[in-house]
């Protein structure tokens, strides 16, 4: 991610605390419309772990 592209994932609210732990930080962009009753948009944090393609590991929903 050093080279400045940024990734983003929708995640169903009940699973925010998985990613959060995982390195991915909740944004607000999603607050107060209907997709928000049902989803957080989440975005890759600085510490969030890397695969070998570079891109950032992504939790299991089924963790929770």
């Amino acid at each position: 991610m050093s080279d400045g592209i940024s990734f983003f994932k929708y995640v169903p609210n009940g699973f925010v605390h998985v990613w959060e732990k995982a390195g991915w930080i909740a944004l607000p962009s999603l607050n107060g419309t209907g997709h928000g009753l049902y989803s957080t948009l989440m975005k890759a944090g600085p510490d969030c772990p890397l695969k070998e393609d570079g891109e950032p590991v992504c939790p299991q929903n089924e963790a929770a």
